[in-house]
């Protein structure tokens, strides 16, 4: 209140310039103070917490303008608090619990972006973090990773949550049953869950769900014990640009059709998870796709420079490709050796191998029931898809 009197009185011109200036010297900092209530909110979550590495020693009750203070950015206009960074506010104190009291925010009733990150946050008082942090209804980015969470709540929030558009929950300990709740969130963008246990717990009906987050653009799921069913549950997501799969171990054959139907795909990393078969016959049906990581697989054919011609960087090292590489023409000039690293039987620039004398590896051929088999599941893919064109 004391604020908003004050932005009307540097505001006016009805009053006379000598009470003006009196009135104005009264405040702390004059008609450039940060809200007060606020101001006394961040002292308070400073005395919360011990910041190890002295990074807020702005944040004193001699310095009124917390909007000068490191890691607070306010409205230039209200002088509202909009984002703040509170990350590595704690240390690791051996078992003891880092409890998050959520309700430390609700006085910052302007907060559009919030970061939690490195705090070795395991609970929170109340135990729903989401349902006290659904208040802040002009959320748009939080970010929690970095922290112990076993369990979030998330049931009651995610209706309140509208504007949500960011969301960081990596390295946690959270397991498949958040998922449900994350889907309720319909304004997400971009939704990261790297380093978790979201294989563990995960529901088996979640596909037709997926389509309500129609706005997701961004899903990092790598590094989660998932397997390769995990792909079909991903077809909804008609939005989404870029996709992380890395080290879940999934082993086997990749299912295809489910890849190949998320058609906006401009980044697919799918690296580490023991892989085999061909991919190929799916890549042709991504047309924006433009970054590629297949590495540390067991894939064993190259891929053909006509349906991967819009890649810009990519990584297939560490396979058991053989043959030509895609060698050093047009945007194929910026991958370098690394890129094709760990495959010995793969020839051509960048690499210093020749393609002339090149024998076909012993370790890469297969049995012909084998052959037969990734032939007829790659016609059925494509029967599949030009079935579906006509």
């Amino acid at each position: 209140m004391k604020h908003l009197q004050l932005s009307l009185l540097c505001s006016s011109w009805l009053i006379p310039f000598w009470m003006l200036v009196h009135q104005v010297l009264q405040q702390p900092n004059g008609c450039f103070a940060c809200v007060e209530e606020e101001r006394i909110a961040l002292l308070d979550i400073k005395s919360t917490f011990s910041d190890p590495y002295s990074i807020r020693e702005s944040w004193n009750k001699s310095s009124f303008d917390c909007c000068s203070w490191y890691g607070v950015y306010c409205s230039p206009t209200t002088k509202h608090v909009r984002h703040l960074d509170l990350a590595a506010l704690t240390s690791w104190e051996g078992d003891s619990n880092n409890i998050l009291n959520i309700s430390m925010f609700l006085p910052f009733q302007e907060l559009q972006g919030l970061i939690l990150s490195d705090n070795f946050f395991n609970s929170c008082i109340p135990s729903d973090c989401f349902g006290s942090l659904a208040e802040l209804d002009n959320l748009q980015h939080l970010d929690l990773s970095h922290n112990n969470f076993y369990f979030i709540n998330v049931s009651i929030a995610t209706p309140k949550l509208s504007k949500l558009e960011y969301l960081d929950l990596s390295y946690n300990q959270l397991n498949g049953s958040i998922v449900p709740y994350l889907i309720g969130l319909s304004s997400l963008k971009a939704l990261s869950l790297h380093w978790n246990n979201i294989g563990r717990g995960l529901p088996f009906k979640v596909s037709s769900a997926t389509l309500k987050l129609s706005k997701l653009k961004y899903l990092d799921l790598s590094y989660n014990q998932l397997n390769e069913s995990i792909v079909p549950y991903l077809v909804g997501l008609s939005s989404l640009k870029a996709l992380y799969l890395d080290g879940n171990n999934m082993g086997g054959r990749l299912p295809l059709k489910g890849l190949c139907k998320i058609k906006n795909l401009e980044v697919l990393s799918i690296g580490h998870n023991n892989l085999r078969g061909d991919i190929s016959s799916c890549l042709g049906y991504l047309p924006s796709l433009n970054y590629f990581d297949i590495s540390y697989n067991q894939f064993r054919m190259p891929f053909p420079m006509t349906i991967i011609g819009n890649l810009y960087k990519n990584s297939m090292a560490y396979n058991n490709l053989s043959g030509p590489t895609l060698g050093m023409v047009g945007q194929f000039s910026t991958f370098d050796e690394k890129s094709y690293e760990g495959n010995p039987y793969l020839c051509g620039p960048p690499l210093v191998k020749s393609c002339n004398n090149i024998s076909s590896p012993q370790q890469n051929q297969v049995k012909d029931d084998h052959r037969n088999e990734e032939t007829m599941e790659r016609l059925i893919t494509i029967a599949i898809f030009a079935l579906g064109s006509l």
